[in-house]
C-alpha cells in the first residue's frame, strides 16, 4: 500500500509539473495573441488612414481632369 500511495505522489508530482509549464505556455501564448492583436489594429488604422487619403487624392484627380476637360472644350469652341 505505501509503494502505491509512494507511486500516486510521484504521478501527481510530474503531474503538477506538466501543469506548470502548461500554464507558462498558456499565458505566453495570450500574451503573444494580445501583441498581434494590437498590432492588427495599428494597421486597420493605417489602412483607413490610407484609404481616406486615397479618397481625397481621387477627389482632386477628378476635379483635375474635369478642369482639363472643360479647358479643352473651350478652346475647341473658339
Amino acid at each position: 500500500m505505501a509503494a502505491n500511495v509512494g507511486s500516486l505522489t510521484e504521478t501527481v508530482d510530474s503531474l503538477s509539473g506538466t501543469v506548470g509549464k502548461l500554464s507558462e505556455t498558456v499565458d505566453r501564448t495570450a500574451g503573444g495573441i494580445t501583441a498581434l492583436l494590437a498590432i492588427a489594429e495599428i494597421h486597420e488604422r493605417e489602412i483607413v488612414a490610407l484609404n481616406e487619403a486615397s479618397r481625397a487624392t481621387d477627389e482632386r484627380l477628378n476635379a483635375l481632369i474635369s478642369s482639363v476637360e472643360r479647358f479643352i472644350a473651350r478652346r475647341d469652341e473658339r
